[in-house]
């Protein structure tokens, strides 16, 4: 792998594409971009990654996806937008250590999974921005209460099953990040969704790609103040 040093902005040229090597425009702490970044990993595929300014996007990011969003995977002269899609298409052209359950009535029920944690991500957002929203801090509580409760009654080591799949790693991002809106939310955690956390946190694609607590608080501290440091 391969990442850009500095995030580049607009008027930034963009790093000659080889057609052969997978390229992820991302942005250092992006969790829509991890998901993309933790399934390459899992699956030790060779790809580069352009970090963009998301303050100052540059041109060669609008021109892929007008909207501005990272992920976007560009690959043999393809583009493809939005993280869950990108990973969806990740598993479909590298089979090989598959993140995905064979049967699949198990592999809708993973997928069922992901969705359930849609609204956690929403409010993730939320309580960021809203610090003082008690409300969204206590549905957001409520949720992943919930979230939890759903996991653990599937009595597995990994939430779609006993080995490492894509609903582990497409939730990761934000529970890796939970804890910069405040050390309150992640004390409610129970003892399994923990034992789950420690399990995550010793895969190499985990690792590979994680960043530190410390770090994280830092740059969310910017991020949802609207003054991302991103270099």
């Amino acid at each position: 792998m391969s990442v850009s040093r500095q995030h580049l902005k607009t008027g930034d040229p963009n790093p000659p594409l080889r057609h052969d090597v997978l390229r992820i425009y991302s942005m250092g702490f992006c969790p829509f971009a991890q998901r993309a970044r933790l399934v390459l990993a899992a699956k030790n595929i060779k790809y580069e990654v352009v970090n963009c300014n998301l303050n100052q996007k540059p041109e060669f990011l609008l021109e892929r996806n007008p909207a501005g969003t990272v992920p976007v995977l560009e690959y043999q002269g393809n583009v493809v937008t939005e993280s869950l899609i990108i990973c969806d298409l990740l598993e479909d052209l590298f089979p090989d250590k598959p993140l995905k359950a064979k049967d699949p009535f198990q592999r809708a029920k993973n997928r069922l999974a992901v969705d359930k944690f849609g609204p956690i991500v929403s409010l993730f957002y939320k309580v960021g921005y809203n610090p003082n929203d008690t409300e969204a801090k206590g549905t957001l509580r409520k949720l992943l209460k919930e979230y939890q409760a759903f996991c653990i009654t599937k009595n597995t080591n990994f939430i779609g099953g006993d080995q490492l799949g894509m609903v582990d790693l497409m939730i990761w991002p934000w529970i890796e990040r939970m804890h910069v809106l405040g050390d309150d939310i992640v004390a409610e955690y129970v003892p399994e969704f923990k034992a789950w956390i420690d399990r995550m946190e010793t895969i190499p694609a985990v690792q590979a790609c994680q960043i530190s607590k410390e770090k994280l608080v830092q740059l969310y501290a910017g991020y949802f103040a609207r003054n991302a440091v991103y270099d």
